[in-house]
């Protein structure tokens, strides 16, 4: 460090507010006024004339001072200006913090209190504001010289009454207390008729806040006469002219328009209460602020992330990192009404209390890239039918190819857009970016590789996917290119040009003759005596050798270093300065050699400069979409129908934020046959659950996400989601359950449309429940009016019973277990809830008598739909019941059919074998018989009567034909023919020409003597003569033991596809095997085997064995309208 260095003064700098040079934003950020200045200001500006500015500007700025006094009705001797209240605030602190003792302001404050002390060498101490951000007037009743604080504070907006600041005062009559009034306009009372009453009072305000003159820089201190020339006469001691004429003339246009002046803020304290009562529905905390912005944080979401969310919406807040304590809040100035309806708006969508953002952290969790995280954080759900219809389909197509490919090779990369930007420039990269980008090349070539490198992979099915993968540039050359010159960041290659190659070699001959030498000079012993170590180090990329410091005169050289201890000297001896030079002097050209290297390597890539923004782009885009794909495998996601009609369809909706193995599945519908749903139950019983699986499910497919449902459930794109969930009661601000609902509702009903989907929990509770269900019933009613989709959970009896007698309206609720005083969480559609409160208490032991006067003080109508409720529900229970049974014996008796047929194919099997043995002995018997009848023939040719003989032989030639034509099919020569009058619909027949079974449709006979027959899934038109009747005893169902040896026969009764739900895996096996065999010998291909989705153990399993199936040439998983995940899709060899 230079001498001249530690005489700096140095400090950490005041961090303003960012002001972004883009258009079209929504800037909160800095506390500007949205509204533009007085119309005073702008006529004045119009007005000025541009010659006066080659004069200087008035010292004492009278005009402006004497506007001030007038406004505030002080005397002008009162009155200090400066440009900006920052610039008189930091006159105040040069002027009268003069003391050794601390000055003292809060913890949490305008932030350039500390840097001015910093920078001035003032001794300062920090007093800590309260839990709830309130200044404490104790706290400041201790020694100190001089207080300084914000009122109301800035940043939480927290005011201090005037009473408050008086007791501080009053605390502290020998110091100067500076109390800084940027924000007071705005709702607070100031503390400037106390200058009068105190000596030692100076308040602080300024014009950028409440006048709208930011840019022109005005602030202004009031206090008594004697405070006021001390302050003038430090400002004419640094600076006399720090005010231009131009800002002095439209400052004294602005303050004299109090009727702009009070029109704006009033607007401005309007919308900031407005916003309040947003952000606290919103779920937002923060206290009562009479500044022009809110300093809010949100419980579930860290200030960081919702920050980082807004910018990348184009909307600016502030954030501050320290002191910790503040560093989950946000500061949000107030903008004008439309600027703050776009955020309230951007917020439903991101903190909704659906948990949307919940699962966006998980989808995040999957991203590899810094990209796909960004969109995964701030991504909103997209209310356009053809972009949320795309998003479905790419994620759909990344869960399949997922399956068919495995995992997709990408990992983090850098971010690269400064460099992209230098390229674009033609500017040189540094090793590690020109790694980074190479990285990025690396990995696009993956990439697109992973896409189109498999010659027998259809892409045909992946054709959303396949226009980004095309978009990916690599060039393998230029990757291998960088690769191969740096080895890393710190390191080039040696054959990264002959050059470097050349010098590298020169310069470690160099250093192994400086070695040599020094080697011999440490172990000589004229001079190893004087070492401290026998080492050859380096100092200053110089070699040194160790001495100790009591020899260092017996050393010819240069000290280049002493150690911390000052025991040791380095010294250069003389013997190797020459070396050691021509080292450094090859190193500087080593150096020059590498920057032509890292030059040449960014030519290189100037050219693609374009194309490598596009291909991060591209690569973060699927790393969003193959996150989705990975969190939609997980949840064992489908995609959902996007239907036209305005419906929704879940079935077996299973909410993803709950743990899917005691998540219980849900069926809802909304929109077919009623626009309204009407939820009730018992609480915990899943009601407000249901709510959030409907908008949260929408949130999820509007986003590109697939849905844990089952499949052909659909939804509809609606153009907004409303919720109301959720107990939103507020201490602090004293509003009730019922009015925080409240408030909510009304916004809903302002913004809602035919095109919107309404969600409400505990509509009309927490007030008189009579009026509480009359609110009720007139909101639903209303929300039907307009047509929009209602979804509402409620307790009270009055909606049950308007749903009840309400066309476009329909009860439901949740189960209730009394026996076990527990929920089911089971959603019956079409049954109103019945109270259990009775039975609940009877079950509890409460005693009968007490039930009893209960329930006599029920109104009669009340008891009567209690019963009819009752009824209803008890005969659901019973008509389930009976279906289970049922069911449960259909199960039994399907299982005993299918055992018969099996013992009967058996049988028949091995009859049919039986059969064909004994007619092949019978045919070699036949073979035999005429050989030996040829034989007799040709030795009694000539004494025997030839034509016998030879009527002989072909008798049994025929007998053999006959035999040789035989075509078994299982059954046997009991079928007796069928005549015109047999013929019925439904009669099982036996077609001997095919050699199977099928069925007679209709009662007629066409000219041809035909009859229409369905043999599996074909209908065919059979000759009367060729059908035979099928006895009582055989199966008609499965031909299992059919022989024939006619693939055309075959290949008319075997199906398509085959259907192995609710198989285990060697059950499926089994079955899919003899399947494929049969395929095979038909010629069928290709097919389809129908497993279902489920666990996914089955699909595996079967996937499995198809690989090694002799008759299997390729599989894949089904497309959409195919079955996807469902189905397999086989091509036979």
């Amino acid at each position: 460090m230079k001498n001249w260095e530690k005489n700096i003064r140095k400090v950490v700098p005041y961090t303003p507010g960012e002001q972004p040079k883009k258009s079209q934003i929504i800037k909160l950020n800095t506390n500007e006024n949205p509204y533009p200045p007085a119309p005073g200001v702008k006529e004045a500006l119009a007005h000025f004339h541009t010659d006066d500015l080659r004069l200087y500007p008035d010292p004492v700025v009278t005009d402006l001072v004497d506007g001030i006094a007038q406004f505030y009705q002080v005397d002008p001797s009162q009155v200090f200006v400066g440009v900006g209240s920052d610039d008189v605030l930091a006159m105040l602190f040069m002027t009268f913090f003069n003391s050794k003792k601390p000055i003292l302001f809060p913890d949490i404050t305008y932030s350039f209190y500390d840097v001015w002390a910093e920078m001035l060498r003032i001794p300062y101490t920090q007093i800590p504001l309260d839990d709830a951000f309130r200044l404490n007037p104790s706290d400041y009743k201790c020694e100190n010289g001089g207080i300084v604080f914000p009122n109301p504070n800035a940043p939480t907006g927290e005011l201090l009454p005037v009473s408050a600041i008086e007791e501080i005062v009053q605390a502290n009559p020998d110091v100067i207390v500076i109390v800084d009034e940027a924000y007071i306009d705005f709702g607070g009372e100031s503390a400037l008729p106390l200058i009068d009453k105190y000596d030692n009072v100076i308040v602080v305000q300024t014009f950028s806040k409440s006048r709208s003159l930011a840019g022109s820089r005005i602030g202004f201190a009031i206090s008594n006469p004697t405070l006021i020339k001390y302050l003038n006469d430090v400002k004419y001691s640094f600076n006399s002219y720090t005010m231009d004429r131009i800002t002095i003339a439209l400052g004294t246009a602005s303050i004299r328009d109090r009727a702009y002046f009070e029109q704006t803020t009033e607007k401005i304290i309007k919308t900031r209460e407005w916003t309040k009562e947003q952000l606290r529905a919103l779920g937002f905390v923060f206290g009562d602020s009479k500044s022009n912005f809110i300093f809010a944080m949100h419980p579930d979401v860290s200030g960081v992330e919702l920050f980082e969310a807004l910018k990348k919406n184009d909307i600016y807040v502030r954030h501050f990192g320290k002191p910790a304590r503040i560093n989950e809040y946000l500061r949000i100035t107030i903008g004008t009404d439309e600027q703050m309806h776009k955020l309230i708006d951007f917020l439903k969508k991101y903190l909704n209390k659906l948990e949307y953002n919940k699962i966006l952290d998980i989808v995040s969790s999957y991203c590899a890239t810094y990209i796909g995280r960004s969109l995964s954080s701030s991504f909103l759900p997209n209310s356009n039918k053809e972009i949320v219809a795309r998003l479905l389909d790419e994620t759909n197509s990344a869960v399949n190819l997922l399956i068919r490919k495995g995992e997709i090779p990408l990992s983090d990369i850098e971010n690269i857009e400064v460099c992209i930007k230098n390229l674009k420039s033609y500017n040189s990269l540094g090793a590690k970016s020109l790694l980074d980008v190479a990285n990025v090349l690396r990995i696009s070539r993956q990439l697109h590789h992973y896409f189109f490198d498999d010659e027998e992979f259809d892409l045909s099915d992946f054709s959303i996917l396949a226009d980004l993968f095309s978009m990916l540039y690599y060039n393998k050359n230029m990757e291998d290119t960088i690769f191969n010159s740096i080895i890393d960041e710190d390191t080039i290659a040696d054959d990264a040009s002959k050059a470097l190659s050349s010098l590298r070699k020169n310069r470690r001959k160099l250093e192994q003759d400086v070695r040599d030498k020094l080697s011999n000079f440490i172990h000589s012993a004229s001079y190893s005596k004087y070492l401290m170590d026998s080492i050859i180090t380096i100092r200053n990329d110089r070699f040194v050798v160790p001495v100790k410091e009591e020899f260092k005169e017996h050393i010819s050289g240069a000290i280049l270093d002493i150690s911390a201890s000052g025991s040791t000297v380095y010294i250069e001896p003389s013997t190797v300065f020459e070396l050691n030079n021509k080292i450094n002097a090859v190193k500087v050209q080593e150096a020059i050699e590498i920057e032509k290297i890292l030059k040449g390597l960014s030519l290189m890539l100037c050219p693609i400069a374009d194309r490598l923004k596009v291909t991060i782009d591209i690569i973060g885009r699927l790393d969003f979409i193959f996150a989705r794909a990975k969190y939609s495998k997980r949840i064992n996601g489908i995609r959902p129908i996007i239907t036209d009609s305005k419906e929704i369809t879940l079935l077996g909706a299973r909410h993803p934020l709950i743990d899917k193995k005691v998540v219980v599945p849900i069926d809802i519908s909304i929109g077919k046959d009623y626009s309204s749903l009407l939820i009730t139950g018992p609480n915990t019983g899943g009601k407000t659950v249901a709510l959030k699986t409907v908008g949260l499910f929408c949130l999820m497919a509007y986003s590109g996400i697939l849905l844990p449902a089952n499949e052909n459930s659909s939804l509809y794109v609606f153009d907004n989601i409303f919720a109301d969930i959720g107990d939103e009661q507020s201490i602090q601000d004293s509003l009730s359950t019922f009015s925080s609902h409240m408030i909510n509702i009304i916004d809903i009903l302002k913004e809602s449309t035919s095109n919107s989907l309404i969600l409400l929990d505990e509509l009309g509770s927490g007030t008189d429940p009579v009026e509480g269900a009359a609110l009720a019933i007139s909101i639903l009613s209303y929300l039907k009016s307009i047509n929009a989709l209602v979804c509402c959970t409620t307790h009270y009896q009055e909606l049950k019973e308007f749903a009840l007698v309400t066309d476009g309206f329909e009860n439901a609720s949740f189960e209730f277990d009394i026996e076990n005083l527990k929920p089911t969480y089971k959603l019956l559609v079409g049954i109103p809830g019945k109270s259990n409160a009775f039975a609940i208490s009877k079950k509890l032991g409460l005693d009968e008598q007490i039930l009893n006067v209960a329930n006599a003080h029920l109104k009669e109508d009340k008891v009567s739909i209690e019963e009819l409720l009752k009824n209803i529900y008890d005969n659901k229970l019973k008509v389930e019941k009976q279906v289970e049974e049922t069911e449960k014996n259909l199960r039994q008796v399907e299982a005993l059919r299918k055992s018969l047929e099996k013992k009967q194919d058996d049988v028949l099997e091995k009859r049919a074998k039986m059969l064909e043995d004994a007619k092949l002995e019978a045919r070699d018997i036949l073979l035999s018989a005429k050989e030996e009848a040829t034989e007799i023939i040709h030795e009694l040719s000539a004494s025997v009567d030839l034509k016998q003989a030879n009527n002989l032989r072909n008798k049994l030639n025929d007998k053999i034909r006959n035999i040789n034509s035989v075509h078994y099919s299982g059954q046997d020569n009991s079928f007796e023919a069928i005549s015109e009058n047999d013929i019925k619909d439904g009669l099982n027949v036996y077609i001997s020409s095919l050699g199977t079974s099928g069925t007679i449709l209709g009662n007629v006979v066409n000219k041809s003597n035909e009859v229409q027959v369905q043999v599996g899934s074909m209908k065919m038109n059979v000759k009367l003569s060729d059908l035979r009747k099928l006895s009582g005893n055989v199966s008609t169902s499965k031909s299992t033991g059919k022989v024939t040896t006619e693939k055309s026969s075959k290949t008319k009764v075997i199906s398509p596809e085959i259907n192995v739900i609710g198989q285990n895996v060697d059950e499926a096996i089994y079955v899919i095997d003899k399947y494929l065999d049969n395929c095979a010998s038909a010629n069928i291909s290709p097919v389809r085997i129908v497993h279902g989705k489920g666990t996914g153990k089955l699909r595996e399993g079967i996937h499995s064995f198809l690989k090694k199936h002799p008759h299997v040439k390729s599989f894949r998983i089904g497309t959409f309208g195919e079955g996807e995940m469902g189905v397999t899709v086989v091509e036979i060899k």
